[in-house]
């Protein structure tokens, strides 16, 4: 007797995840989160017991407190269910204490809640089984006695591999020793808005974590720069990179203790003016030399001086495959230093440069074509930072030849455009309206032209009004361009804020 896919039991719950449960929120409802949408799933676990065994697990294998708010379920069969819970996540204030039964919890993310006590004994209950805890800790856990309850229960996790703690203050390096100790698997730590971390004197067992997010300012977190001492294993390090970071003692101990470090990335990225400014070039050239064979570096500065770039060629040239920098000047060279990279990194896949002063002039984009370039591998271009309005005011002399003097609402106005171009007679101003609608007409037909040898090559312009900027960097867009068309595995270039150059048929990054 032959049996039916739908009846075996190693096949039922694969076809079971294919039926939606969890979907996207429709932007109309201005709701955050997925939404659950229960009904396809509980219809199928009522055509037969076999289903029903099977699939009622996977029906509540994921609980979301805000999204299982919206549907009303009685909060007794929620207590009921909770022992096939896996994923959990709550961000409300409202007490929940049908969830004391799950006891199989996977990954766990608390937010947005005061139930300190709640959470504790969730925590403790699911402390051989949590592999995955994201925390944003109460303000009522900021005293001395719900401190030792919280690393009371983060100690009697075992099965830790991702910890994220955010606004966890008052803590210590040791601490952090402990619990890493009775998790061996733990790979990524993360702290989030953290104050007062402590430096803990004596010798601390290694931990072995391999990616380490330190979003705290350093000198409110003394203890950083000694965690770095205790993970021999990091290969992935992201930390705020501010004028007041202390570069020597960071790179020393990245240099001395984390052999294996291959990327280094700030998480303030192009905010560094709003937050204390960007670290000075010694500091920069301190933190790449923590390393030697970086494979991703992002960091913030003023500009990409000789001194960065000849630290980064000198230790990282053959291994670099993404750089991003964000700068905060406006020295053009910058931009001969971007071509240096370009020559001498042949394993760079995404090389992004911001630049928010938006200093650098059109005529400084050549720079970037001092010497040939030498990335095959690259596939995304990004250089930011041109100043394309200029001083002239051609602009304002398309904008006022085309308005009538009759159009003119008083004899001040009327004499203020004449002020605007003085010593120029009716006829004169007549010829350079001529002049700039002939210059404009030339423009448009040099740009349809080089939109259409565009197309020809495979590429195509995404920009909402890129004119302007066509005429501001030409002829170095072009030049630009010719050498892209020849590097088989580009796909993107954005030049300026809004000349973006995708290859036809790719998914842009």
């Amino acid at each position: 007797m032959n049996t039916s896919v739908l009846d075996n039991p190693d096949l039922l719950p694969i076809v079971a995840r294919y039926i939606p449960l969890w979907v996207a929120p429709n932007f109309r409802t201005m709701l955050s989160g997925p939404v659950f949408s229960p009904k396809p799933l509980i219809n199928c676990i009522k055509v037969c017991r076999l289903w029903q065994q099977i699939m009622t697990p996977i029906l509540w294998e994921m609980y979301n407190y805000e999204a299982m708010l919206r549907c009303n379920i009685p909060p007794e069969v929620i207590e009921a269910q909770s022992h096939h819970f896996r994923f959990v996540h709550i961000a409300g204030p409202d007490p929940i204490p049908q969830l004391l039964k799950a006891r199989r919890v996977r990954r766990l993310v608390l937010s947005k809640s005061e139930n300190l006590e709640t959470f504790l004994d969730l925590i403790i209950n699911n402390g051989d089984s949590l592999t995955t805890l994201e925390w944003h800790l109460p303000d009522s856990g900021d005293t001395a006695l719900k401190k030792e309850a919280i690393q009371y229960a983060l100690e009697k996790l075992t099965k830790l591999e991702s910890l994220s703690l955010t606004h966890w203050s008052h803590c210590s390096v040791g601490q952090i020793a402990r619990i890493a100790k009775n998790n061996p698997g733990l790979k990524k730590l993360s702290f989030t808005f953290s104050k007062n971390l402590a430096q803990t004197p004596g010798t601390h067992p290694p931990l072995n974590v391999t990616e380490l997010n330190l979003d705290g300012q350093w000198e409110d977190n003394p203890g950083f720069v000694q965690l770095l001492q205790l993970c021999p294993k990091l290969e992935s390090i992201k930390f705020w990179a501010t004028s007041t970071i202390p570069a020597a003692a960071v790179s020393k101990n990245l240099r001395e203790y984390c052999p294996k470090l291959t990327s280094i990335r700030s998480l303030n990225s192009i905010m560094p003016t709003t937050i204390g400014g960007s670290p000075d070039e010694d500091d920069v050239v301190e933190i790449v030399r923590a390393a030697t064979g970086l494979v991703h570096f992002e960091f913030p500065m003023d500009d990409l001086t000789s001194d960065i770039t000849k630290a980064l060629l000198d230790l990282h040239a053959e291994t670099l495959e993404t750089m991003r920098l964000y700068l905060d000047g406006g020295d053009p060279l910058s931009l001969t230093n971007i071509n240096v990279i370009l020559t001498e990194c042949s394993n760079l896949a995404i090389l992004a440069v911001e630049n928010e002063q938006d200093e650098w002039s059109p005529e400084d984009a050549e720079n970037l074509l001092a010497d040939p370039w030498n990335c095959p591998k690259l596939k995304f271009l990004q250089v930011t930072g041109f100043n394309v309005i200029g001083e002239d005011y051609e602009e304002l002399d398309d904008y006022a030849f085309d308005v009538e003097e009759d159009e003119y609402s008083s004899d001040e106005d009327k004499e203020a455009y004449y002020d605007t171009f003085p010593g120029m007679s009716k006829e004169a101003r007549a010829a350079r309206k001529a002049m700039l609608k002939a210059d404009k007409a030339t423009l448009e037909v040099s740009f349809q032209g080089f939109t259409a040898d565009l197309e020809k090559r495979g590429w195509t312009l995404r920009s909402s009004h890129p004119t302007e900027e066509y005429k501001c960097l030409k002829p170095a867009i072009e030049h630009i361009m010719d050498r892209v068309f020849t590097m088989s595995e580009m796909e993107e270039v954005l030049l300026g804020h809004d000349l973006f150059f995708v290859r036809k048929n790719v998914k842009p990054f």
